[in-house]
């Protein structure tokens, strides 16, 4: 088993240019900023809404009282 050490910000926005994945230089930075080191997170987070649903996801986690029957209910 190899183990890797999160990738920094700066790699993960340079990979994100060179590939051509994200449109501008402040796309890949916002995503390396959110993918926590991880070239699959960052990924993900390119499709639009899974960045809307992880944005949704923290605001419910965020609220103030916390309403976990709102958060688990099917939408």
């Amino acid at each position: 088993v190899l183990a890797f050490q999160p990738l920094s910000e700066e790699h993960v926005q340079a990979l994100l240019v060179r590939e051509g994945l994200v449109a501008s230089r402040s796309d890949a930075a916002e995503i390396a900023r959110l993918c926590e080191g991880s070239l699959e997170t960052a990924r993900q987070l390119l499709d639009p809404q899974v960045r809307a649903l992880r944005g949704e996801l923290f605001e419910l986690l965020a609220a103030e009282p916390f309403p976990p029957l709102q958060l688990a209910a099917p939408r």
